[in-house]
């Protein structure tokens, strides 16, 4: 069972005590400094210094009516500012008051006043440097805001295509990029030089990769007189060259109605070259 006699000394400097407005570490620690050992004493068979005791986070919970987590974040803030320091193991936690006399001792009362006064100072000052360190940290990490994205003008549109010797329908691009959000893909666009290149670029692929035109290579004619396919390689009017073909005529030359037969061939298609890859 604890031994609840004795005594210990809080100084009304306390007020000024950083943790002073924090509830749940300020009970935590007047917990600690009314469970430490005013004199060194055996635990089964381990030492327990003055100014130290044995305990459990869970043990601090169910006596000061807290939460295991709110007395784990109490302990730390104590540690930060150097009140306590904790040496945990498997079966238990060795709680060690730091500068335990201020507390405790019966000397000079004035010179406890002095000497724990200037151990808070010391403690808010510390903690203070920390906070501004960690303020620096911050500041140091902290990312520029990037350049904010302004569309472009077709004038401007216009003026890097000349620049660049872009092949680019620019009014085509801002109807496309107006009309989708300013996207490209899924995110939003960042550099409006870039997606003028890259449209560049993917036309002049498409004009080097495309299927160049059919070109006719010959013209088919047919002689409805001879049955047979005559070809060409320009358009015209062409006459068969065979001899019946040329000879053969209806009607007579007097009177105008002369009509060779077979003579006039008929153009019927064309061949193509084959489609090169």
């Amino acid at each position: 069972m604890a031994n609840n006699t004795g005594w210990i000394k809080i100084h009304r400097s306390i007020l000024n005590w950083e943790w002073f407005d924090s509830a749940n570490t300020f009970i935590v620690f007047m917990y600690c400094l009314i469970r430490a050992n005013h004199k060194e004493n055996d635990w089964k068979g381990i030492t327990v210094e003055r100014g130290t005791f044995i305990t459990s986070y869970r043990k601090i919970a169910t006596e000061t009516g807290l939460t295991v987590q709110k007395v784990r974040t109490a302990l730390a803030n104590l540690q930060t500012t150097h009140e306590l320091t904790l040496k945990p193991t498997q079966s238990y936690t060795l709680v060690s008051i730091c500068n335990y006399d201020f507390y405790q001792d019966e000397g000079d009362l004035k010179q406890h006043i002095n000497q724990h006064t200037i151990h808070l100072q010391s403690n808010k000052q510390i903690t203070t440097n920390k906070n501004e360190k960690k303020l620096r940290s911050k500041e140091t990490y902290i990312v520029p805001p990037k350049n904010k994205f302004i569309k472009p003008t077709k004038a401007e549109l216009d003026a890097y295509c000349e620049k660049m010797n872009y092949n680019v329908n620019t009014e085509k691009w801002l109807a496309h990029y107006n009309s989708n959000g300013w996207k490209v893909g899924k995110n939003p666009m960042k550099s409006w030089q870039s997606a003028l290149t890259t449209w560049h670029l993917k036309d002049a692929g498409t004009a080097v990769t495309q299927k160049p035109a059919l070109e006719i290579e010959w013209y088919v004619y047919w002689c409805y007189h001879c049955q047979e396919e005559y070809f060409k390689k320009e358009l015209g009017n062409y006459r068969c060259k065979k001899p019946d073909c040329q000879c053969e005529v209806r009607g007579s030359v007097e009177d105008g109605n002369l009509e060779e037969i077979g003579a006039k061939l008929e153009h019927r298609r064309n061949i193509f070259k084959k489609e090169s890859k």
